[in-house]
């Protein structure tokens, strides 16, 4: 009878085991599953503290879900741009990631990116805040955008340098006061968008290191 009672339990904890592995891994599609950590998601972009409280603070929670997250596509499409913006690259870009906090059913905010012709030099007014990184880079209380140039380092001389232009579009809603939410939501972008960056191979992005500075509006 010991031996029988032995055997039920070690069927039992490997039971348990099987769940546990279940609840705790990725699926076999790579989708994410409930209670990621923020450096985790998205490819682990937030790897830096400022990053992470940042995307954290966005989110709403410190417990995320990766609802999508697509790097190639966008790669894809950078890499392939060609200075000739249609109506249907002007109006949608790429999405490169997607994030809710988990236990909530709708999306707390995506990132997509997109080629574009010019930078044009804003710094900011009474909706959106300008922040010192790339070529240009504006926040509001649900959307940011930076544009940056992608030159790349094998390129052939006189070749047409890339713009890229990294957008961010909170859904969610936060209790946080604005001035405070706008530079959580370009420090995430900028984030992003140096990741990207990196493994297009561009130089020369502008692309600030931690958390961007705000710039007086003009």
């Amino acid at each position: 009878m010991r031996s029988s009672s032995a055997g039920g339990l070690t069927a039992a904890l490997s039971l348990v085991l099987v769940v546990l592995a279940g609840c705790s891994g990725g699926g076999s599609d790579g989708t994410a599953t409930e209670g990621r950590l923020v450096e985790q998601v998205c490819g682990g972009f937030a790897d830096a503290a400022e990053t992470r409280a940042a995307l954290a603070a966005v989110v709403g929670g410190d417990t995320l879900v990766e609802d999508r997250y697509e790097p190639d596509a966008t790669l894809k499409a950078l890499r392939e741009a060609d200075g000739e913006l249609t109506t249907g690259e002007l109006a949608h870009g790429t999405l490169y990631c997607k994030v809710r906090k988990a236990g909530d059913e709708e999306p707390a905010f995506s990132i997509d990116f997109r080629e574009a012709l010019v930078v044009p030099g804003g710094r900011g007014d009474g909706t959106f805040t300008a922040f010192r990184t790339g070529s240009e880079a504006q926040a509001s209380d649900r959307f940011a955008k930076i544009l940056f140039h992608c030159r790349g380092a094998r390129a052939p001389k006189g070749a047409r340098d890339r713009i890229v232009a990294a957008e961010l579009e909170r859904t969610n809603d936060l209790a946080l006061r604005k001035e405070d939410l706008v530079v959580h939501q370009v420090t995430v972008l900028n984030a992003a968008a140096r990741a990207v960056a990196d493994r297009l191979g561009c130089t020369d992005t502008e692309l600030v290191d931690g958390v961007p500075s705000p710039l007086a509006a003009s």
